[in-house]
């Protein structure tokens, strides 16, 4: 069983049928699906070889490529497809359907002499188009890598030298002119550096604001006042930006930030937003660490 016009095949090979093996007998002019009979089994004169299935081909392709035959005799269907034949122009599809629908099998051209013809030769084209395309990008993306690793290792060998160079300062003392030793300048403190350096009326402030936060929004996992008093040693950031991005991970139930403005005096959303990048960053984005 084949679907032919719902689902048009390119090959019909007639093969549902009773063999009588006594005889030897194969095809027979009463095998085949209707419409796609070719013209010599129809009429009973030949004998059922490549060829018929040939133009059941043709007739697959004709009807995908124009539209169906509409018809559900065989002797209509033949009549309709000559007539459609003799229609078709010089284009390379049309010269190749003239020859697959030939009804003279001896002159009918094979499936084979037709993926040859001018027809498939744009569909060759593309597919050896896109074979390059795929070598071409392969060869790229190797390239790249190629390139990438000897960068990262250039980078490897210019950190390790300049390890080794900042470890050999380090380890010098450095001598003034009377050589007595000289002290060294202090590095110059980052804009966080005061972070973990909190005085101990500076955290109990932070503890009451924190308590005092968490009851009006009523934050009640422990495990966000831990976070945020730990973010804040770190980050340096206010803490109740810090408890605000605590709640997100720990409470059960999310608060809307935008909502904060109703109880929180003097809060800004656009500060509490690159207040949060900062935290990120300090923390390397893991906010499991508190």
């Amino acid at each position: 069983y084949d679907h032919k016009c719902d689902t048009p095949i390119l090959a019909d090979f007639s093969l549902a049928k009773v063999c009588d093996f006594a005889t030897g007998k194969t095809h027979t002019p009463e095998v085949g699906s209707t419409c796609y009979i070719a013209p010599e089994v129809y009429a009973g004169d030949g004998q059922y070889d490549h060829k018929c299935d040939t133009w059941a081909t043709g007739v697959c392709l004709l009807e995908t490529l124009n539209k169906p035959l509409g018809v559900d005799r065989d002797k209509a269907a033949i009549a309709t497809i000559k007539k459609r034949r003799n229609r078709m122009g010089t284009k390379p599809v049309h010269v190749m359907l003239r020859g697959l629908l030939d009804p003279n099998p001896a002159t009918r051209i094979d499936c084979k002499t037709a993926l040859e013809m001018k027809a498939f030769e744009e569909f060759k084209k593309k597919q050896a188009s896109g074979k390059e395309n795929q070598e071409r990008e392969k060869a790229t993306k190797d390239s790249n890598t190629t390139e990438q690793q000897a960068n990262i290792q250039t980078d490897n060998k210019n950190l390790k030298s300049a390890e080794a160079d900042q470890a050999n300062l380090t380890g010098e003392k450095k001598k003034g002119v009377n050589g007595n030793e000289v002290k060294q300048k202090p590095p110059s403190q980052s804009k966080n550096s005061r972070a973990g350096a909190h005085t101990a009326g500076e955290r109990a402030e932070a503890l009451k604001e924190m308590k005092r936060i968490c009851k009006m929004l009523d934050f009640t996992n422990e495990d966000t006042k831990k976070a945020a008093l730990s973010w804040w040693e770190k980050c340096d950031q206010p803490i109740e930006y810090c408890l605000l991005l605590a709640h997100k991970m720990y409470e059960h139930e999310l608060m809307n930030i935008e909502e904060v403005e109703e109880y929180l005096e003097d809060f800004d959303i656009d500060e509490y937003t690159a207040a949060e990048e900062v935290i990120f960053e300090e923390l390397g984005y893991d906010l499991t660490l508190f």
